[in-house]
């Protein structure tokens, strides 16, 4: 009797035993196997940038207009939403990728930004320029000028990395939307003293960075105000164009400008001033939507013939920053 009991005695004892070692044994498989202290640091590898469809000269920051990382030395780094640290970028000898790496040597007390285990994750968000403030308000320029483009096209990603793919490039990508308007040349415009173009609207001109559904966004803050002034390329830039005949041309002058993403319904959303006598680009005359919606990454471009007696306008369907190419459709004011 004392034998059988001192058998289940034994036998519950093993299987206590073996039920803690599998705990013990899941709960490291949960922990990971610890990584020396102060030997893995947060380096990132970038990509998501690609060439763009209006080129113009480079300035001291080439992803507007080259669309890579030439020219782009520092981005700020968050991670799970609590720490930042400046990172330097190193671009590929291509330029179509980056690593990110501390500006300055990590602390051990600079835990987030260290990893700890092969189970390590990690939420990064990094953007550049890096003068950015997650949360503040960002003033655009009401006049687009070379120097502004280049400042205010910010790029930005927000994902969920681990230690096991740590490596994996980072899709950064154009917090901004874009516009090009195209003017056809023509004997109007050719004989008139002053040509002017202005965008429309109370959204371009303040916006937030901020995190939104999960993904580092840039919305509009409305505030009163006029429109702005698009950026006029130099002659030497301009791309041909089809303004609605499948003839393409050189323009007789080519404008751009960054501008927050945004669903409104702005109309007249362009305004062309020859000699004074304004032409207007109304929302109806590219769309029977009530509400138009410009995202962030894409290149939104207006083909205008401007008459005397009013505009010939031939719309292009948004494309994304990383391609070449545009469809075209036809409208009439």
């Amino acid at each position: 009797m004392k034998r059988g009991i001192l058998r289940h005695k034994f036998a519950l004892g093993l299987v206590a035993a073996l039920t803690l070692a599998s705990c013990s044994q899941d709960e490291l498989e949960e922990q990971g196997t610890p990584l020396p202290v102060g030997q893995y640091p947060l380096e990132l590898a970038a990509d998501g940038l690609q060439a763009v469809a209006t080129p113009a000269q480079p300035t001291t920051r080439g992803t507007f207009f080259k669309g890579d990382w030439d020219g782009v030395t520092n981005a700020k780094v968050r991670v799970n939403d609590k720490q930042e640290k400046e990172y330097s970028v190193t671009p590929s000898e291509d330029k179509k990728k980056a690593r990110l790496a501390p500006a300055e040597p990590l602390g051990l007390d600079d835990n987030l930004f260290w990893w700890n285990s092969t189970t390590d994750e990690k939420t990064v968000m990094a953007w550049a320029p890096s003068n950015y403030v997650l949360g503040e308000t960002i003033e655009f320029p009401t006049e687009w000028t070379e120097e502004n483009l280049a400042k205010y096209d910010i790029i930005g990603v927000r994902q969920t990395v681990n230690f096991e793919d740590r490596n994996d490039p980072l899709a950064f990508q154009h917090l901004m939307a874009k516009f090009v308007i195209n003017l056809r040349s023509s004997a109007y415009l050719k004989v008139a003293k002053s040509v002017k173009v202005q965008l429309n609207g109370a959204s371009w001109r303040y916006g937030t960075m901020d995190i939104s559904n999960g993904q580092l966004k840039i919305t509009p803050k409305w505030k009163h105000g006029e429109g702005i002034t698009p950026y006029p390329l130099p002659e030497g830039e301009y791309e041909e164009v089809d303004f609605g005949d499948g003839q393409p041309e050189n323009p007789f002058a080519s404008y751009t400008a960054l501008v927050t993403p945004v669903s409104g319904s702005i109309s007249p959303l362009l305004t062309v001033e020859v000699d004074g006598t304004k032409y207007e680009l109304l929302r109806s005359s590219f769309t029977d939507e009530s509400m138009v919606n410009y995202k962030a990454g894409q290149v939104y471009t207006f083909n205008v013939t401007v008459k005397e007696n009013g505009l010939d306008v031939t719309v292009g369907q948004s494309i994304d920053w990383d391609k070449g190419d545009t469809g075209n459709g036809e409208t009439e004011l």
